[in-house]
């Protein structure tokens, strides 16, 4: 909607003199007469020479357009200093078994690291002889390296309880059911528990007792829960 200002109002023309009833009263009458015959006359011979004209068709107007209604002015105008919302919904990342995630700080944008979960080894019975079959059907045990980036200097801790598996839609950790047996004596003698300097590597194993063979392992190391990124197999 536009607003606009009207102009002062124009000043009043002068009233013009009755300059035509003076020149009147200065014509002698004689002359008077002869003007008045001769018009009489003029006004005869056109009587007897005009046609009348041909009536002129109808104007027709075009509808005249539908005024764009104006905008409500209690309609607050959108903020352009505002970010748009992401459309993208929260939640971890999704991966394969054998992919890289990637990982950065929230507070500066800086660059952490990288987390590779392998491509997990899916056993029924026991890594010794004399060992428990798992409890709950399978054991799944999966190499898992983290790599600090060569720019992070604050320490970056890794750790198995960073780790779960979810089967089912049921969360399990490492001391669940009889997991320890699943594993061999190389892969639980590897620690995965380390703090990471700049460009620092740590390399272990993760082993879970689980119902199906396949599910995701999950990496939630935030104290509230949230995973970042969950791989499938």
């Amino acid at each position: 909607m536009h607003d606009f200002t009207t102009g002062p109002d124009q000043p009043g023309q002068p009233a013009r003199k009755a300059w035509y009833r003076r020149w009147y009263t200065i014509v002698p009458a004689s002359i008077a007469a002869a003007v008045i015959a001769l018009g009489a006359i003029g006004a005869a011979a056109s009587g007897s020479s005009h046609h009348a004209a041909a009536p002129k068709p109808p104007t027709s107007s075009a509808p005249a357009a539908p005024s764009t209604p104006a905008a409500d002015p209690s309609t607050p105008a959108a903020d352009p200093s505002t970010p748009a919302a992401d459309p993208t919904p929260a939640g971890p990342d999704q991966l394969a078994a054998g992919d890289t995630e990637m990982l950065g700080s929230v507070s500066t944008n800086a660059s952490i690291g990288t987390v590779t979960v392998g491509h997990p080894q899916v056993r029924t019975w026991p890594s010794d002889s004399y060992g428990e079959r798992p409890a709950n059907g399978y054991y799944v045990v999966v190499k898992v390296t983290a790599k600090a980036d060569s720019s992070y200097t604050d320490g970056w801790f890794v750790s198995p309880p960073d780790f779960h598996a979810v089967v089912k839609g049921q969360h399990y950790d490492q001391d669940n059911g009889h997991a320890y047996e699943g594993a061999t004596d190389a892969e639980r003698n590897t620690d995965l528990s380390a703090t990471l300097a700049a460009g620092e590597t740590v390399t272990g194993y993760l082993y879970f007792d689980v119902p199906s063979a396949h599910g995701k392992i999950v990496y939630a190391p935030n104290s509230d829960g949230q995973p970042l990124a969950e791989w499938s197999y």
